[in-house]
């Protein structure tokens, strides 16, 4: 079967992770959960028709993807924003693809299933966080604008207008 739907997991690193965390959970506890959360979101996605990347340039987490069974994409370019536009011209070789952050506890196997589902019948999925940035957006559109961040998902919204008022000028 060929592979359908593109995943990028953009990954930073593992030097210090999750430090909103930091208060609770020391540096050696932090990593752990990330590469825990990391490993329940590959294996969430994990289907035949999927193909998984993780967006990232840090060595820990390409052994990782090699203990796993999957693809890393190593940007030529700095920062994660850069690394993940420079991900998305992979997707015109799909008919989905989807960008989800490593670190979301409540990803799990049904959840992605309903998200395969639903992606049949939407152009564009995108969620919103509780510091309104953008944990996942998928679709089946040209799409390169992404930010990552603190009010990332307003951000997202504007540019989706843009493209969307485009395509209603071409028409």
């Amino acid at each position: 079967m060929n592979k359908n739907i593109l995943v990028g997991i953009p990954v930073f690193n593992l030097e210090n992770p999750m430090t909103r965390l930091s208060s609770v959970l020391d540096s050696t506890q932090r990593t752990d959960l990330q590469i825990g959360l990391l490993k329940n979101t590959i294996n969430s996605f994990k289907k035949e028709s999927i193909e998984i990347y993780v967006i990232s340039k840090d060595t820990k987490i390409e052994a990782i993807c090699t203990e796993l069974g999957i693809h890393m994409f190593k940007s030529n370019l700095d920062g994660l924003n850069n690394e993940v536009i420079e991900f998305s011209e992979m997707f015109s070789d799909y008919k989905h693809w989807i960008i989800c952050h490593a670190d979301l506890p409540y990803i799990n196997k049904h959840q992605c299933n309903v998200l395969f589902e639903n992606l049949k019948n939407e152009d564009l999925l995108i969620s919103k966080s509780s510091d309104s940035g953008t944990p996942l957006i998928c679709g089946s559109v040209k799409f390169s604008d992404f930010s990552y961040g603190i009010e990332s998902f307003k951000s997202h919204i504007e540019n989706l207008k843009k493209i969307e008022n485009k395509l209603q000028t071409d028409i």
